[in-house]
């Protein structure tokens, strides 16, 4: 506990000189006045929430080879990491160091556990992605099933394109 009393301190000056040089009084009163303590909350328990969940996926890509506090370790450094680099690959190749210095693991096999962890991330945004298009485009087939469902067969509309059917609208 000791050891995270300089960080901390540190980090408190460095914020209060940024703000202190970057803002003017009646900014910081009106973000006061506006400052709600339940949601800053929320948002604190919802970025452990992530960084337990993210801790616990890299200790399962492990297969056991790290336990949870490493992995906690090593996720909490790949975050902290990608948060200060400027690179597209964020802090990996840096925590994949770290991890396999700390836990003296070979650092391939830690650039595999990292390298698998950030395919899954791409996967789960692609498929993400495509659900959220279809999603949207349910729901503008619905709507136009609802605004425009009763307009008449024409020249433009028929069986094939109309706002009749679901399967029609899509």
């Amino acid at each position: 506990m000791r050891d995270l009393i300089w960080p901390i301190a540190l980090s408190l000056i460095a914020i209060v000189g940024v703000v202190a040089f970057t803002t003017e009084g009646e900014d910081l009163v009106e973000v006061a006045r506006h400052f709600r303590p339940g949601l800053l909350a929320l948002a604190v328990l919802a970025l452990v929430v992530q960084v337990s969940i993210a801790a616990l996926r890299l200790r399962h890509i492990a297969g056991g080879a790290l336990s949870y506090r490493q992995s906690l370790r090593g996720q909490v450094t790949w975050d902290f990491l990608s948060a200060i680099t400027p690179s597209a690959l964020g802090g990996g190749p840096f925590a994949a160091y770290f991890i396999s210095r700390e836990n003296r693991l070979a650092y391939g096999q830690v650039t595999a556990f990292m390298l698998f962890s950030m395919l899954m991330d791409q996967v789960w945004f692609a498929v993400l992605i495509v659900s959220l298009f279809l999603l949207l485009l349910a729901m503008y087939a619905l709507l136009g099933m609802q605004l425009f469902g009763a307009v008449s067969d024409g020249v433009l509309v028929g069986d094939e394109v109309s706002f009749c059917a679901f399967s029609s609208a899509m």
